[in-house]
């Protein structure tokens, strides 16, 4: 797990990489799940399209995991106190993505939380709910 300073930093380059900007009213926790939920959305959407798989059950596994490290994502900027209407704006910058965007209304039907313990709870009981519905689906 990375320190903060290196979490800053990396949310510094990726968020620079991607033009997101820094407002007064949104401190570096924001910038950061800003920058995570672009990373997830990118990484998800092509795992989403129908292939040919050697082995469907694999190719669920791997689908489902790139779905629960999204859970992780959207549920980690709902704790760290991400508008969901930013949220939806940082998801669809460049198209609609219907799956994602349930996901992340979801994650807003969840209570945010003060202690980090209890988010960590949020986060990890997301994320899991995400898996096993994807397994099951």
């Amino acid at each position: 797990m990375h320190g903060r300073k290196d979490w800053t930093t990396t949310s510094e380059v990726i968020s620079a990489f991607l033009g997101i900007k820094q407002s007064k009213t949104s401190g570096p926790e924001i910038l950061k799940a800003k920058s995570l939920l672009l990373l997830a959305a990118l990484f998800c959407t092509p795992a989403l399209a129908e292939t040919a798989p050697e082995s469907e059950f694999k190719a669920r596994m791997e689908r489902c995991k790139l779905m629960e490290r999204f859970g992780e994502t959207v549920m980690l900027a709902r704790q760290s106190g991400m508008a969901l209407s930013d949220t939806l704006e940082t998801l669809n910058k460049d198209s609609s993505m219907p799956l994602l965007n349930a996901i992340a209304m979801k994650a807003w039907e969840v209570p945010r939380f003060s202690s980090e313990q209890l988010q960590l709870r949020a986060v990890n009981e997301f994320k899991d709910g995400i898996f096993h519905g994807c397994m099951e689906g």
